[in-house]
């Protein structure tokens, strides 16, 4: 029977799929199709991403904008990082942790099972497959498992996760080889020999964790691209020798790209020392960090409030592009969220990506953007280099030797595997089937791709801050390029 295995790799850059650091993604490349010009979501953060390639949906409609946001119906002034504990607390307060329907869930629907294996974070695991205990698929994390049971089964069978049970994600001190070898091993062995789910997925934590530590083109971080690629290349070789490559359909992918850190803003003190109070005052705001970009929540949803931050925002230097809750109205220089796919029930109301650079690193990386962490390297903003990111396909689905070239994204996973699998549910998701690489469409006519720059200005002083946000658009599915700002002096 067809099955789907998805390998997500956390941070890894299209640049950095070469056969001297990724040996066996590469000879997997030229043997199947490379998405040239693929699209993670905005904000370029994990979880938001994860949520998004296993609904097949944008942040506006499965509801979760970042790692780390503002759940109204639960509190609206309490931000909240998206663990596995505060996951679960959303879910049982408000009855949903996602907004629309997930991957496993709709395989449950058709009888057929999603099944999960990660050495990355426990929140980013959790949403992949949040109610396995009640339909069915599995979770296997080397800290927990859904159902619970099914732990120390695996323990049983293949003995403590390597470093112990206290081990924490970072994991730049534990050789890349063993943690996602051992993962490897319960892919093989359990999961694809024994259970057969329509769908596999196996999340590696690198290089994300290796770059954040040590920057992009680190020793630290191309050692972990070849440890990474070292443990592809045994799942790869095991397809082969059980003849299970003749109908598994391999899909390799990363969450976002990524950029070196240029500065380090402490946004929340910054806006607090710059007037506004915190959101459960009138005139408030709840400022939520992300990396590259930063989610605000105004006392009440105050129109005024939020004109008066966007305003001090748009004068700041390292503010880039903005975007707006339609709830809010419209607001002087401020693009609508729905363009990026970011409006809806628990939108914020404005987000902002930080500045950036596409200048190289010391290391030879393209592009620097401003964080709110201090970290080497980081993610989250509009930037090109982290808007884009990896898709390489190989399979009986695919086509073989192929590239494309039109705009894909992450949202395109979800309707794209339900149709190698012959299931429904993609009628209703915001990403699209990828027909330009499925073998069974060797002569389609071309999805039309249109690209549009949408641009915004307002008076900052005696200076002018201007954004704008490139587009493409294929069939009725938009893809963030990159979005910019700056401030000039001309009006």
């Amino acid at each position: 029977m067809k099955s789907v295995i998805i390998v997500g790799f956390d941070g890894l850059q299209p640049a950095q799929v070469t056969p001297e650091r990724m040996l066996n993604l590469s000879t997997m490349a030229a043997d199947g199709v490379v998405f040239d010009d693929h699209h993670s979501v905005f904000p370029t953060m994990t979880r938001v991403n994860l949520a998004s390639i296993h609904t097949g949906c944008y942040p506006g409609r499965h509801g979760l904008a970042a790692n780390n946001i503002v759940v109204r119906e639960l509190d609206p002034t309490r931000p909240i990082t998206l663990n596995r504990q505060n996951l679960t607390e959303v879910a049982e307060k408000t009855g949903q942790m996602l907004l629309a329907q997930t991957l496993g869930e709709i395989l449950a629907a058709n009888g057929r099972e999603l099944v999960a294996v990660s050495i990355g974070g426990q929140g980013g695991m959790f949403m992949q497959n949040p109610h396995a205990e009640r339909i069915g698929g599995a979770s296997v994390h080397f800290k927990f498992t859904l159902p619970d049971a099914l732990h120390d089964e695996i323990v049983f069978r293949f003995g403590p996760w390597p470093a112990g049970p206290d081990i924490d994600i970072g994991l730049v001190d534990i050789p890349v080889s063993d943690l996602l070898g051992r993962a490897v091993d319960v892919l093989t062995d359990y999961v694809v020999e024994e259970r057969e789910p329509a769908v596999s997925v196996l999340w590696c934590s690198q290089p994300d964790a290796a770059q954040h530590t040590a920057g992009v083109g680190s020793t630290l971080a191309e050692d972990a691209l070849l440890q990474a690629d070292e443990q592809l290349g045994r799942l790869l070789e095991w397809l082969a020798m059980t003849g299970r490559d003749a109908e598994t359909d391999v899909i390799v992918l990363s969450d976002h790209g990524y950029s070196t850190v240029s500065s380090t803003i402490d946004i929340r003190s910054i806006v607090r020392e710059s007037g506004f109070p915190d959101d459960r005052q009138p005139g408030g705001v709840t400022v939520v960090p992300n990396g590259g970009a930063v989610l605000f929540y105004v006392h009440d949803r105050d129109p005024a409030t939020a004109d008066r931050l966007a305003e001090w925002l748009m004068g700041q230097p390292w503010c880039g592009p903005i975007v707006g809750a339609a709830a809010l109205g419209p607001i002087k220089g401020v693009l609508p969220a729905a363009l990026v796919g970011t409006d809806g029930p628990r939108a914020p109301d404005l987000a902002m990506s930080f500045a950036w650079d596409s200048e190289p690193s010391s290391n030879g990386y393209a592009g620097h953007v401003a964080s709110t962490n201090t970290y080497a390297g980081d993610h989250g903003s509009m930037s090109r280099q982290e808007v884009h990111n990896v898709l390489i396909a190989r399979g009986p689905s695919f086509k073989q030797g192929a590239r494309v070239t039109n705009a894909t994204g992450n949202v395109d996973i979800a309707p794209t595997v339900l149709c190698i699998l012959g299931l429904p549910g993609v009628a209703g998701m915001d990403g699209r089937v990828l027909d330009e690489a499925l073998a069974r469409r060797p002569e389609h006519e071309p999805h039309e791709r249109t690209t549009r720059i949408h641009e915004a200005k307002r008076a900052i002083g005696a200076r002018v801050y201007r954004q704008k946000i490139a587009l493409s658009t294929v069939g009725s599915t938009p893809y963030v390029n990159y979005g910019r700002a700056w401030l000039t002096e001309d009006r």
